[in-house]
């Protein structure tokens, strides 16, 4: 492969000179091969391998991973369970039926809720007060009598929970910190 590659292209030089030896092409075919310049033959390969043993070892560790971490997994269904016990109590309270419960791993919300009645909760908020959470299970329920964000919408929410305003602040000002969480 770069072996066919011309020397001018690899290095033109002054005047279209060719490549010097040890130039362009040999750095072009040392990184071909896997090495790289000042690193003994074969130190690229061991570190690869060792970095995918840790990797299939500890999913979790490394960023850009699919699998959640198995500590993140344990909390993520114990979170589910927690949002799924609140949301079948509010919504007998309030009268309403949902489909579904949801945990994900939300950046920007805490929870929403579709036009099928599916409840998606950030699985973090699992761990907030829990007046903070029963707030978060009646707003997306809410959504279920009003799928936007009136005066309507708001009574409903203050109907079930009088205080919401207070839990509201709650998760501007301490949400940040549920948000590093295994993050």
């Amino acid at each position: 492969m770069v072996d066919d590659i011309p020397d001018t292209i690899l290095q033109p030089g002054r005047g279209g000179q060719p490549a010097r030896p040890g130039g362009p092409r040999a750095i072009a075919k040392e990184a071909a091969s896997g090495y790289h310049i000042g690193m003994p033959n074969g130190l690229v390969e061991d570190v690869r391998e060792f970095l995918g043993g840790l990797k299939r070892e500890f999913p979790g560790v490394f960023a850009g991973d699919a699998r959640a971490a198995p500590e993140q997994q344990g909390g993520r269904q114990l979170a589910r369970d927690v949002f799924a016990r609140r949301a079948a109590h509010w919504g007998r309270e309030m009268g309403v039926a949902f489909k579904s419960v949801r945990v994900k791993d939300q950046r920007s919300l805490w929870g929403s809720c579709t036009r099928k009645g599916s409840l998606n909760f950030n699985w973090r908020v699992a761990m907030a007060p829990p007046d903070v959470l029963d707030y978060l299970v009646i707003h997306e329920l809410s959504h279920l009598l009003e799928m936007n964000h009136s005066r309507r919408f708001w009574a409903h929410v203050a109907r079930w929970s009088p205080d919401y305003k207070a839990h509201r602040r709650w998760l501007r000002e301490h949400g940040h910190k549920l948000k590093r969480l295994c993050a």
